[in-house]
């Protein structure tokens, strides 16, 4: 197989470690430096994905996706038609009873303002709220009334536990008496804990619908608000659209983004950062490619003239920095992939077997391989290779070769 002149001389100088000591060092660091950084973006890209993605889905499985606010009064007769009419929007999966409302728990030893959730637990059957029940289980709310269910970090905040009473103050059901302004206010036993591990946690409450209700003193015979469950919580506009357009001036409509897309969106940035910050490593070592390419193009001005002289084209003096050049990035990134990959599949392995520990024990950290990302990765750097080898490359093809013989 005859291999083209450019590229043998291409691998030639980008080989050579006499003359040009000090160009084969850097081309060496950008080697390793693009290595690294794709190794490195990977690994840290394929983390943060799976953190993200964890925690959407502990987040979207506490709170509701949309709640339906009626503008009128609708009693639990109309509830039948009400239920099959919103199940029938495409993208709703389900639709149950719910009344949520801020209120205040207030302990011996503190304070804290949370959404109250009354829920119905023989209507909503949520099974990611019994995954991630750490004592009790849900029908503990309809079994006793004025009944609590806690995250576990809330309930280690006030100090209380399974077994406990809790002040419970709302304002929905405040009423003026001669002591002025009185909120309404009960006493609630705690009796379950759950751990979902999701941000919005500590700022949750469970309890049965009725008693909810009773608490902000609304009219049990009135459905106060709707929860829906979206087949594709992160996307609920259009479902939500077509809501407003079966349902025109029937219901005030709150999706989940309202109240907690500020989390989800801390999290996309944290890591859009990471992933700058690890592309900046790998555009350094891209950007070191030239310097060395320049030194090369002035240390070979003689050779570059000769072949010159001999017929060789600008177009075939460019191919060979070119190569040069590509070569340093194709080598870097085929050895970050490789490294990258395997460090991201087995990394968990890696972490047990050094005896170290990131997440408290019992808990993994959640990997999210993604081929499109790593498709992006290596064309962005491909390409931003390409590009830097354009002007040394360049630089060697304008070399006149009477001006870089004169003084041979």
């Amino acid at each position: 197989m005859k291999v083209p002149i450019s590229f043998y001389l291409g691998f030639r100088y980008w080989w050579s470690k006499k003359s040009e000591g000090f160009a084969s060092f850097i081309i060496f660091f950008s080697v390793t430096g693009i290595f690294l950084g794709v190794a490195a973006l990977i690994l840290i890209s394929s983390i943060m994905n799976g953190l993200e993605d964890d925690q959407q889905q502990r987040l979207l499985g506490t709170v509701s996706h949309a709640v339906l606010i009626p503008k009128s009064k609708l009693s639990w007769d109309d509830w039948p038609q009400i239920q099959s009419d919103l199940q029938q929007v495409e993208g709703i999966h389900k639709v149950v009873p719910l009344y949520e409302h801020q209120v205040l728990l207030q302990s011996p030893y503190g304070i804290q303002g949370v959404m109250l959730q009354g829920i119905d637990p023989e209507r909503q059957k949520d099974s990611f709220l019994e995954d991630h029940l750490e004592v009790g289980n849900a029908s503990l709310l309809e079994a006793q009334p004025y009944s609590l269910i806690l995250g576990r970090h809330l309930a280690q905040e006030l100090r209380v536990t399974v077994g406990d009473y809790i002040r419970v103050i709302s304002s929905e059901g405040a009423l003026y008496s001669p002591l002025g302004f009185m909120p309404s206010q009960r006493k609630f036993q705690i009796v379950g804990l759950f751990a979902s591990g999701a941000m919005g946690d500590n700022s949750f409450a469970l309890t049965h619908y009725q008693d909810a209700m009773k608490l902000a003193r609304q009219p049990l015979e009135h459905i106060a608000q709707i929860r829906l469950y979206l087949e594709d919580p992160l996307s609920l506009d259009e479902p939500l659209q077509k809501l407003q357009q079966e349902f025109p001036q029937q219901f005030e409509i709150r999706s989940w983004k309202r109240a907690f897309g500020h989390q989800l969106s801390a999290v996309k940035m944290e890591k859009r950062m990471m992933s700058l910050m690890f592309s900046l490593i790998i555009l350094v070592a891209i950007f070191n490619i030239v310097s060395a390419l320049v030194m090369m193009v002035h240390d070979k001005m003689t050779d570059i003239a000769i072949l010159k002289t001999q017929g060789m084209h600008q177009r075939d003096i460019m191919s060979i920095f070119m190569i040069q050049g590509m070569l340093s990035g194709v080598i870097g990134l085929s050895l970050g992939l490789v490294v990258g990959v395997l460090l991201t599949l087995n990394f968990e392995s890696i972490l047990q077997t050094l005896g170290l520990f990131i997440l408290p024990p019992g808990f993994k950290i959640p990997i999210i391989f993604d081929v499109v990302q790593l498709a992006w990765i290596s064309g962005a750097t491909l390409l931003i290779t390409f590009l830097t080898t354009l002007y040394p490359a360049a630089r060697a093809a304008a070399i006149y070769p009477a001006e870089a013989l004169r003084y041979e």
